[in-house]
């Protein structure tokens, strides 16, 4: 009779840890463009609640209200409207430090970062109609991309009908 075994062998521990080793080295990019693709998500619904947030504004104080998109800082803000967690605070939403230091931000308002609502809510750049609103977010290989509509001032993931607005 032999005697019972007890234990692993070295072989044993090695071939199992290089299973370990591999099948975390296959999983790790994937868990960060999956936590890439939340974070730009998460930026995205963010900063279109805000654009809608701004634009009520203005429709129930009767005043225009304005928010800008800085693509240098990527930062947004809006000083002529509180924040919704601290009144008397301005909006101000700093992407790289809230969400992830590789986002970056483009945002184009018939060529201007600067988009206002007058007091019915409609979007405006300078003193006249906006045509045309996009926002896009990058990271990595990956983007989302927000249309501000003309006319009602709401806000899209989706391209509006008839193609992508223009930057």
């Amino acid at each position: 009779m032999s005697a019972a075994r007890r234990g692993m062998t070295l072989l044993e521990v090695t071939i199992g840890l290089l299973v370990i080793g591999l099948l975390a080295a296959i999983a790790t990019p994937r868990f960060t463009q999956t936590l890439t693709a939340n974070q730009l998500s998460a930026a995205a619904s963010r900063i279109a609640s805000t654009i809608e947030y701004v634009r009520h504004v203005a429709l129930n104080d009767g005043r225009t209200t304005t928010i800008v998109f800085d693509a240098s800082t990527d930062k947004v803000t809006s000083t002529d409207v509180d924040a919704v967690t601290q009144a008397g605070s301005s909006i101000s939403i700093d992407l790289k430090s809230e969400y992830d230091d590789s986002i970056e931000l483009t945002a184009s308002f018939d060529g201007q970062d600067t988009l206002s609502f007058d007091l019915e809510g409609a979007p405006i750049v300078g003193s006249t109609a906006m045509q045309s609103g996009t926002i896009t977010l990058t990271s990595d290989s990956q983007s989302r991309t927000l249309y501000v509509l003309p006319g009602l001032g709401g806000v899209s993931f989706t391209a509006p009908s008839g193609g992508s607005p223009s930057p």
